[in-house]
């Protein structure tokens, strides 16, 4: 049975070779890097991408790219740039957060884990 998910306004992808801009559709990118596995241990990434769903990496998301023409180049400069972004805002986010210190520290292995999952 296909799995299914809350956000599944999120998984829509344009038809084969048509870039999201050019239909309207939008992606949130990299939202699987957030993880619900703090409380479902062992749960899957919500967007498989290319039968990944439990590592993504880099080269899943250029393949992906190139099918929307953009060049590798492009792609591997945008993941970089928000996985940057997610690792610099993190420890300010759990610090307001009010997740426990213990599942603080959890939730911030998890995410270096994702991070570090794509082989930057």
């Amino acid at each position: 049975m296909p799995r299914t998910s809350r956000y599944s306004a999120n998984s829509a992808l344009p038809r084969r070779g048509e870039p999201p801009w050019q239909t309207g559709i939008q992606i949130a990118p990299f939202y699987d890097l957030v993880n619900t596995r703090l409380h479902l241990t062992g749960d899957e990434f919500a967007l498989p991408l290319y039968g990944r769903a439990r590592t993504l990496r880099a080269k899943s998301f250029v393949r992906l790219g190139s099918r929307w023409g953009m060049s590798r180049d492009q792609v591997l400069r945008e993941v970089e740039r928000l996985a940057t972004d997610i690792m610099a805002s993190l420890a300010s986010v759990l610090a307001r957060s009010a997740l426990p210190e213990e599942l603080q520290h959890e939730y911030s292995s998890i995410v270096h884990r994702n991070v570090d999952g794509l082989e930057l």
